[in-house]
This record gives structure tokens, sequence and C-alpha cells, in this order.
């Protein structure tokens, strides 16, 4: 499908660009194909077909460079200063999990920390997203969903913990114990102090029990 008309830049409405694609998406055409895109005009129209409605959406790429690409350009024409901030970002990239036969394996905690974060917020839901995700993450096997949510644990002030229940679940769930806690993946227990790097975080959370 082409876009029947061409507008200054500048001077361009998004929804009178969109709107002769989201017409029949809303009309519940399965597949649309569009051509003649170029640079990043497919980035600009897929973020104002999101805006006009926000809902999943998984773009995937050929490669990670491509994604990476993806992500920059949609955060950029995705912002808006007037709008109020949300709290998780609106575009996430899916990291590929680089690791391939007769490689060396090297344990990579952002890595793995970026595909749980995403995995975890797809499965309890709340405000949509886009996910840009390179076609050789998308086609390896990840978490089942149910093994996700078994060792997911919310935590609550004035909640009574079994500290070595709590520690053989992290280990179970693939944290690594250490002494001093520097990467997302890792925990460490002193006495009543355990810290834990979750997903997720920017730093470190600290649970001190009583």
């Amino acid at each position: 499908m082409a876009l029947p008309q061409t507008t200054r830049a500048g001077k361009a409405d998004p929804a009178s660009l969109v709107s002769p694609i989201s017409g029949p998406l809303r009309a519940g055409v399965e597949r649309v194909t569009l051509t003649g895109l170029k640079g990043s005009s497919a980035s600009f129209l897929l973020s104002a077909l999101w805006r006009e409605k926000p809902r999943q959406l998984l773009i995937i790429t050929p490669t990670l460079e491509e994604a990476e690409d993806y992500c920059r350009e949609l955060l950029f024409f995705l912002n808006d200063p007037d709008r109020p901030k949300q709290e998780e970002k609106q575009v996430v990239l899916y990291p590929p999990e680089g690791e391939f036969p007769f490689t060396v394996h090297t344990r990579n905690p952002e890595q793995k920390s970026g595909q749980v974060e995403i995995l975890h917020r797809l499965m309890r839901g709340g405000d949509p997203f886009i996910m840009v995700a390179p076609a050789a993450a998308v086609v390896r096997k990840t978490i089942p969903r149910t093994v996700l949510e078994r060792y997911a644990r919310r935590l609550r002030v004035g909640e009574e913990i079994d500290r070595e229940a709590l520690a053989f679940l992290l280990v179970k769930g693939g944290y690594l114990k250490v002494g001093v806690v520097e990467d997302r993946g890792d925990f460490s227990i002193r006495g009543g102090i355990i810290d834990v790097f979750p997903p997720g975080c920017a730093y470190p959370l600290r649970v001190e029990l009583f």
C-alpha cells in the first residue's frame, strides 16, 4: 500500500498520514503491506500508528544494529514534552542471546536481565509498549510463562520472610550468590541483610530482616 499523498516536512499531520493504514486495521484487515518507506519514515509511521492507539507492538528486524536504530528513532518520534512521563519505557530492545554452537559461553547478566525484565513485563500486563527485536532473538526458545511466574516473588514491608527459602528461590531462579552485589542477577546474604539486584532495577535493593 502506498501513501496517497505527501506533505511538506514540518507540516505533517500524523493522524492524516496513518489513516489509510489504521482504517483497514480497525476494520479487521490482518495484513497491510507498505512499500517505498526510506530512512526513518518507517519508524515515524509506526510511532504515529502507536500514538493513535497504544497497544503491544513487536517489530522484528534482520539485525541487531537495525533493531537499535529503530529503538532510537521510535524514542525520538514518541518523545513529547507536553505528555506526562511514564515510569516504564515505551520502547524496549529485546536482546539476542549472543550464544552460538561451538563458541565459548560467558555469563552476561545485563543481557539476561534485559530479557527477563521484558518477559516479566509482558506477563504482568500493564501499559502497552513497543518491543523491537532482531530475528536472532525471537527464533530462540525462552523461559516458559509458568516458570517465570513460579520464580517471581513480591516482597512487602512487614511481611515475614524465610531467609533460607528466599535464598533457595533466588538460586533456583538463576541468581548468583556473591560476596558483594555488583551486577544484575547477583544477591548476597549477611545476617539479616539481603542485597539483591533484580532485572529492571537501576540499582541493587536491600532487604533488612528484624
